[in-house]
């Protein structure tokens, strides 16, 4: 039982909750009891209306069972309550509501049609006063009204009536729903109850009240036959709903339904004697007729007085208030009642008391025929003045009813024109309807061949990209197959090719062998002239006693060449092992990378050539082997040993170099560095392979080549490996470069960025010995510039960002043209300046694999680029622009910085010119002659390759043109331009 409005809500709530399921007759019950403990249901209507119980169908639905019951059961303020939020209950049934859709299941029906019974039955409540709650309990009712009047008691039981029919209506829709769907049905079978219920109580009251007026008004008024005829017809109905309620095993154990006889009782015969018994409600047949007026009676015979049965008692109306209930009866004394009954008493009769009892009788008889009189003076001014009264009341009710005549005539002539306009006006609709049904019914013909030509043509595209999607599928499946298997038989044809390069090699060498063979037949045969000679001239020196010094002096020193060309090569072996770990060690070193950067094709081009390399070596090698460590071809052996290390190192650098400007994680957890060390202990286990103890230790030749083979195709392997692993980064590149080629501010902030990047580690060689500074400083100058140009470049973007209406992205989707030619800029200027980078790198490195000639060019290659990028800033901004004339500044301070950079290297290039040049000395004329043809040969073939370079160089960059405008044109289709 709740004590708090807490716990109120609490109930509430667990009665009220989301569950599908029939709100529990405990929390009901606690509901009700509340309403009585505290003689009031304000509190419980005020927690419905604040809780949240509408938000789902099925709370809203156990909301409207709940409320019902404690009107039904509650405290008689209950009744009250649910008549004042009538409007509120009203508005249930337009609640919108969320959560599970329980539309399908009959819920938001259900809804309406209870809400609807709930407001028919509180107006019901609120015209008929005499029901004291929300049940319909006979006897209360007439204990607490008395109704008179028989048009009053008709009108309770039409109300009731009606009341009945729609039970009976709500009832089957909630029988339909049930049967419709047979999960979750105890909810909807719980809102059965209270309706059962009120329905039982309905019908035993209309029982009543139909006899009551049949009893008092007789059982042959005709106004009662339509009443009784739906009576029979409401409890056939009634009958039929119980008998389907009862084969529902719920509701059965729930509550006890009512048994009626299949038949209807009749309502006309009743017991009189129940009758006297029962508290019945006296209904009396209403005389609007006016009172006949009485006549004075003229005087009677005394006639003892009779007793008053309960019968002749009749209430009073207002048709006989001024009637006559009796005459007075004279009430006679003890002695003249003795003596009106002689022999009772044995006194004898004597004559003066007969005559003085006739005289008293005379006068009282005259007294009271005076009295009579005066009464009847008296009930004939009450008569007319009640006439007077009831004719006055008549012409009033006259007047007024030709007042309401009048009126009601003057309305309906009103409502005639009202409805006359409102027929016009209606025609007028009509036919603006009937338009507008032509016109709607001609676009939905428009609107429907439409949309079949569109199906048409969808249904014809959706055909096509099926046959395109197979064909894509199959394609797709095909290309993954021969990836597959290209990559299963790469590796078996690396090694086939490098078995045949060795079969061709082992072909050509012994063709070489062959041919030496031969060779050392003819020499054969000139030693054994020799031999013949010499053994002539050893037996000559034999007798002298010294010929055998020298063939033992010959062997040891053949064994000493060979070692010490093995010594040779397995140095030459280390050399390039101590290569390449220094490259992994500057691989693995956290500093920095300072150089140029290095792009994902560079790489792959790098893992070719040193794959290239490698066989190079190997073939090598294997000649070495074949041919003997003496008399092989030992010089090309260390030069590929050099070219081999010298390109896994190159290798190993650029690595680092993509990683650190490319990638963002730690360097040493990517798996391209992973595998790029992997790679180098193969190299190293390569050359540790081929040393000469591990040769040594093989049976053969053939051995020692398979060994060389072998670990070829191993160094392929791990070379393959690299190239796998660096497809994805190349992928993520091409992507995250697409985002930001279309942005030139965001093109000019990454060329700086590279720029600064890129020229930090030539900015640690001024300091270092043996390098030559001013070249390094006069690079550093010109790049200094550059970045103040990318930066004076920035600034106009930003100013034009600021100068117009519009976002910079828009600004440039508007001006695509020039935002293209920018973005064309900003990459030239960073491409030449990183080609400007890596010369001057070159040129300050210890081998010095630069020339003074690639350094010119890529001056003016950068001179050349800065004035695009002016050019181009210089549309769109505004004249007298303060950022462009910062931005022009920057470009002649580039210019002047090429300028005395291409003056110094110029300068450096004429003073180290090779000063060995023969001097001019001829013996004759024929000799001056041939050496002027010759240096005109030598003029005319540089100009030749001058103009043939020339002519490269145009079909280079027209090439490069093309190129370009077919990637923007590609970029253009891929962002929808």
């Amino acid at each position: 039982m709740p004590k708090s409005d807490a716990n109120l809500n609490k109930i509430l709530k667990k009665a009220c909750s989301i569950d599908e399921t029939a709100p529990k007759r405990k929390h009901v019950r606690s509901c009700i009891v509340y309403t009585w403990d505290h003689k009031s249901a304000k509190e419980v209507f005020r927690s419905l209306q604040t809780q949240p119980f509408t938000t789902t169908d099925v709370q809203l639905f156990k909301m409207l069972i709940v409320m019902h019951k404690i009107i039904q059961e509650g405290h008689p303020s209950a009744l009250k309550e649910a008549i004042r939020d009538r409007e509120w209950i009203r508005s249930l049934e337009r609640v919108p509501t969320s959560g599970p859709a329980f539309e399908d299941n009959g819920y938001r029906r259900l809804i309406k049609e209870y809400v609807k019974y709930l407001l028919m039955k509180l107006d019901f409540h609120a015209s008929h006063k005499g029901f004291h709650n929300g049940t319909f309990e006979y006897e209360e009712y007439v204990s607490l009204v008395s109704v008179s009047d028989p048009d009053e008691g008709y009108e309770t039981i039409l109300d009731l009536m009606q009341l009945q029919d729609f039970i009976d209506e709500y009832s089957n829709f909630a029988l339909a729903s049930i049967q419709s769907d047979r999960v979750n049905n105890d909810c909807k079978i719980a809102s059965l109850i209270p309706m059962v219920a009120e329905s039982y109580g309905i019908y035993k009251f209309v029982t009543s009240m139909l006899r009551a007026m049949y009893r008092q008004l007789g059982k042959d008024d005709p106004a009662l036959q339509p009443l009784r005829e739906r009576y029979e017809l409401q409890h056939a109905r009634l009958f039929e709903l119980y008998a389907d309620c009862s084969s529902i095993k719920l509701l059965t154990s729930l509550l006890t339904l009512p048994r009626l006889p299949t038949q209807p009782p009749n309502v006309t015969d009743f017991d009189k004697s129940d009758a006297a018994q029962d508290k019945e409600i006296k209904f009396h047949k209403a005389d609007r007729s006016e009172p006949p007026r009485r006549e004075t009676p003229s005087p009677a015979p005394v006639q003892p007085p009779a007793p008053r049965s309960r019968s002749s008692s009749v209430l009073a109306t207002p048709s006989n208030t001024g009637m006559v209930t009796g005459l007075p009866v004279m009430i006679p004394t003890v002695t003249g009642a003795a003596a009106m009954v002689p022999g009772i008493t044995g006194i004898p009769v004597q004559p003066d008391y007969y005559a003085q009892q006739q005289m008293q009788y005379a006068n009282e008889q005259a007294r009271l025929e005076e009295q009579r009189q005066q009464q009847l003076r008296e009930q004939q001014a009450q008569q007319q003045q009640f006439q007077a009264q009831v004719q006055r009341a008549q012409q009033e009710m006259m007047n007024l009813q030709l007042q309401q005549q009048a009126q009601q005539q003057t309305d309906l002539i009103a409502l005639n024109n009202q409805y006359e306009r409102d027929q016009t006006m209606l025609q007028q609709y009509d036919q603006r309807v009937q338009q507008l049904e032509q016109e709607v019914t001609t676009m939905n013909e428009n609107a429907k061949q439409q949309i079949e030509n569109k199906d048409e043509q969808l249904h014809s595209l959706e055909e096509q990209m099926d046959v395109w999607q197979k064909k894509y599928d199959s394609l797709a499946k095909l290309y993954s197959q021969l990836r597959q298997e290209h990559l299963q038989l790469l590796p078996k044809f690396k090694k086939l090719q490098i078995k045949v390069n060795s079969a061709h090699e082992a072909i050509r060498q012994k063709e070489h062998l062959e041919t030496k063979i031969k060779h050392k037949d003819i020499q054969m045969a000139d030693l054994i002239k020799d031999r013949d000679r010499l053994r002539l001239e050893n037996d000559r020196l034999q007798a002298n006693g010294g010929g055998a010094a020298g063939s033992r002096e010959q062997t040891p020193s053949a064994a000493l060449t060979e070692n010490k060309l093995n010594t040779i090569m397995d140095g030459c072996l280390e050399s390039g092992i101590a290569t390449i770990q220094e490259s992994v060690f500057d691989l693995e070193s956290p500093a920095n990378w300072s150089a140029p950067t290095s792009s994902p094709a560079l790489v792959m081009t790098l893992i070719e050539s040193a794959g290239e390399y490698a066989t190079e070596f190997a073939t090598s090698f294997n000649d070495l082997i074949v041919d003997g460590i003496v008399d092989g071809d030992q010089a090309s052996v260390i030069s590929n040993i050099s070219e081999f290390s010298i390109a896994m190192a190159s290798l190993i650098s650029n690595c680092k170099a993509y990683c650190t400007t490319t990638l963002s994680e730690d360097i040493n957890d990517t798996t391209l560095v992973k595998v790029v060390k992997s790679c180098a202990r193969e190299a190293q286990y390569f050359f540790e392979d081929l040393m000469s103890d591990n040769l040594a230790s093989l049976k053969d030749d053939e051995e020692r080549t398979d060994l060389v083979i072998n670990a070829n195709v191993d160094m392929q392997g791990k070379l393959q490996e690299l190239l796998v692993a660096l497809e994805p980064l190349m992928q993520k590149m091409d992507r995250q470069s697409s985002e930001t080629q279309n942005d030139p501010h965001a093109q000019l902030v990454a060329t700086e960025k590279k720029i600064v990047k890129s020229s930090a580690k030539l900015r640690v060689k001024v300091n270092i010995d043996g390098v030559p500074q001013p070249l390094v400083s006069l690079s550093l100058s010109i790049i200094d510039a550059i970045v103040a140009l990318v930066r004076a470049a920035i600034e106009c973007q930003n100013e034009i960002s600021e100068t117009t209406n519009v976002s910079l992205t828009q600004f440039y989707k508007k001006n695509s043209r020039w935002t293209e030619g920018l973005i064309s800029a900003a990459r030239a200027v960073g491409s030449a300046t990183n080609i400007l980078i890596s010369t001057a790198s070159n040129l300050t490195a210890h081998d010095k694999t630069g020339s003074p000639e690639e350094i010119i060019v890529a001056s003016k290659e950068v001179a050349s680029s800065t004035i695009q990028l002016v050019a181009a800033s210089r549309v769109k901004t505004l004249p007298h622009s303060k950022a462009q004339s910062g931005l022009e500044e920057c470009s002649k301070a580039v210019t002047t910085a090429c300028r005395m950079l291409v003056a110094h290297v110029m300068e450096g290039a004429n003073d180290a010119a090779p000063s060995d040049e023969k001097p001019i000395e001829f013996d004759s004329d024929r000799a001056v002659k041939t050496a002027e043809m010759e240096q005109q040969v030598t003029i005319l073939k540089l100009e030749q390759s001058l103009n043939n370079a020339r002519k490269r160089l145009g079909e280079i960059r027209k090439h490069a043109y093309y190129l370009y405008d077919n990637d923007d044109d590609d970029e253009s289709e891929e962002n929808g331009v």
